[in-house]
C-alpha cells in the first residue's frame, strides 16, 4: 500500500519525484518459517532490491507465514 500521502511534508519524502516514498507490505510466505522478525524483513529488503535504495525511503512491513496468517487474519489498519 502507498501510504505517501500520509508523509507528504516529511523530510524523508523529498527527493521522490514521483511522491512515492512511503509503504505498507504484507507478506506471506511458507520462507517465514523459523525465521526471526529481523531475518524474515532482511529476506523482504533482498527481493526488492535496488528499489530499497532508490525508490523507498520507509517500508512498514508485516510476515507471517502461512500457518499465522491462518490463526491470526490481519488487521486493516
Amino acid at each position: 500500500v502507498d501510504d505517501s500521502a500520509s508523509h507528504r511534508g516529511h523530510s524523508g519524502a523529498a527527493g521522490y519525484l514521483d511522491g512515492e516514498s512511503h509503504f505498507k507490505l504484507h507478506v506471506v510466505s511458507e520462507a517465514f518459517e523459523g525465521l526471526t522478525r529481523v531475518k524474515r524483513h532482511q529476506l523482504v529488503y533482498a527481493s526488492m532490491g535496488d528499489l530499497m535504495t532508490t525508490k523507498v525511503h520507509a517500508m512498514n512491513i508485516k510476515t507471517q507465514t502461512g500457518a499465522e496468517y491462518a490463526s491470526v487474519p490481519p488487521t486493516t489498519s
